[in-house]
This record gives C-alpha cells, structure tokens and sequence, in this order.
C-alpha cells in the first residue's frame, strides 16, 4: 500500500498488523504529507514479512510500544517524517 501526499488515512481501533496471514508479505510506504493515526500499535511481520517505510508526512501511534516485531520479519525504516506517540497502552 502506498500513502500519497496529502492523503489523510486513519487506522482505529485494536492494531494495524503487517502481513497477518501466514507467510504473507506486506509493505506500507508512507510519504509527502500524509498523516496515518493507529490507535494501538502497529504489528510489523505479524506471521510473514512486513515493511513500514516512513519517508514523509507524520504517524502517530498509540503508546510507547505502538511499533511491535511479531513472530515474522518485520523491518521499519524511517526517513525524513515524524513519530508521535498520542496515547499509553
């Protein structure tokens, strides 16, 4: 999935898991000025492989642990963005 610039996109509730089903591969890439809001926390490499690229734009998770390496590969790669924590889990 590709964020563009200036597309808002939030993600509420429990978690936003990268690559959930078994031995999947999943890459998000967020970049421009995109804001993406997950109230929780992110599940990088759930059950399979995931990738969050954050090259632009802000995210904004749910606590101090909002970002989580599951079973799989999970790989976060920051460029020139922000990371806000809005909340405590």
């Amino acid at each position: 999935m590709h964020l563009y610039p200036n597309a808002p996109f939030l993600i509420g509730g429990d978690t936003f898991p990268i690559s959930a089903p078994n031995r999947a591969v999943g890459t998000v890439t967020q970049s421009g000025v995109s804001t993406v809001q997950v109230d929780s926390y992110i599940s990088l490499g759930a059950n399979g492989t995931g990738t969050y690229n954050l090259n632009g734009g802000t995210l904004q998770i749910g606590g101090a642990d909002g970002i989580r390496q599951g079973p799989g590969i999970g790989t976060f790669n920051f460029g020139d963005a922000k990371l806000r924590v809005i909340g405590s889990d």
